[in-house]
């Protein structure tokens, strides 16, 4: 439906609706761990809503998306281009704005600022009625900078809940994080059965990294308790799956977690299809199909310019020259070597800015 809607809103030309559908398409990919289709749409959106507005919508789930891919500091600067008032207060984006800006206060080790925005946010949106875990996973960065603060029954207390209110709300994903999130602070056995039953709810799911991460709990959970060898088999699991959603932070936390118990974990890519940002490889995909630099810009409302920036991106970390070289550089087939010569327009060398 939502796809749909970015449709229709390209076929009437819509700048207003298209953001909109953009942005919340963009929250579903998030939510199903689709990080590299999450990034490509809220980027899209981001740099319309700088045109037409709607900034505070696009910002939300494109700070999130940050956070996840291991950004904090990139996703506190695009946060700071939003003025967080009390008339933007008032409305839902406005407090799920506050909550990110706790999660990534939390993120980047703020830990009194970035819970007390939390728990204010959590309680703004009570006080109107909904509930602020569905626009955004508060609740676990919250538990652990309150544990990191030494108020561990406080971080109980309130993953209990958000189990409750998980339960009745009835969404497998969320009931899932709850269930996983309530095993990790509870160190005895219940605890432990709790992790595995988180795993076994979102491994059901369409919900992709929050499965990865109830895998690395459990991992950790066996890991604490002298249980090295079985703690292996989630981690790994959890560490595949965070390297292919593009989830640099899990990846992180897993690859420190798999050291932990002996083992001897991947390094992530650096270069390949898999090292390319959602953005560059939607470019290097429209090039490789044979649209021009203007025709790829058209397609995906963006300036000539920024599909340049992205397309030479992708042709450094591809490790290719030449335009005919893309199709097999992105399917992994041989051939997609360095090679000589190549149009200069083609080939570009942007300067280092972030995308």
């Amino acid at each position: 439906m939502q796809d749909l809607a970015i449709i229709e809103a390209q076929r009437r030309g819509s700048a207003t609706m298209l953001v909109r559908s953009l942005a919340f398409r963009s929250f579903t990919a998030l939510r199903s761990g689709e990080l590299h289709l999450a990034e490509d749409l809220a980027q899209r959106a981001l740099e319309l809503a700088r045109e037409v507005g709607h900034l505070a919508l696009t910002v939300i789930w494109t700070a999130g998306i940050f956070l996840e891919r291991g950004r904090a500091r990139q996703a506190a600067e695009l946060l700071r281009q939003v003025e967080l008032d009390e008339s933007l207060l008032d409305v839902w984006p406005g407090v799920a704005l506050l909550a990110e800006r706790g999660r990534i206060r939390v993120a980047l080790g703020d830990l009194e600022p970035g819970l007390h925005d939390l728990l204010d946010a959590d309680r703004r949106m009570h006080d109107g009625g909904c509930h602020l875990s569905v626009f955004t996973d508060w609740v676990p960065d919250a538990a652990l900078a309150l544990t990191r603060l030494g108020r561990s029954s406080q971080a109980s207390e309130l993953a209990g809940r958000e189990l409750a209110d998980a339960a009745a709300f009835g969404a497998p994903r969320r009931h899932g994080i709850a269930v996983s999130l309530c095993g990790l602070l509870d160190p005895g056995e219940q605890g432990l059965a709790r992790l595995r039953e988180a795993v076994a709810v979102l491994e059901c799911s369409s919900a992709r990294l929050a499965h990865a991460r109830a895998l690395v709990n459990l991992g950790t959970g066996l890991r604490v308790r002298g249980q090295r060898e079985q703690a292996r088999e989630p981690l790994s699991r959890a560490l595949d799956i965070a390297h292919r959603l593009g989830a640099a932070v899990l990846a992180e936390q897993t690859r420190d977690e798999l050291i932990a118990t002996g083992a001897r974990p991947r390094r992530n890519a650096i270069t390949g299809r898999d090292a390319l940002t959602a953005s560059e490889l939607r470019v290097a995909r429209l090039a490789a199909q044979g649209l021009a630099n203007r025709e790829i810009a058209q397609a995906l409302f963006i300036t000539t310019r920024t599909a340049k920036v992205h397309l030479g991106r992708a042709y450094r970390k591809l490790q290719i020259t030449r335009r005919d070289q893309l199709a097999s550089a992105l399917s992994g087939l041989p051939g997609s070597t360095t090679g000589a010569g190549g149009d200069r327009e083609d080939f570009l060398e942007p300067p280092a800015a972030k995308d």
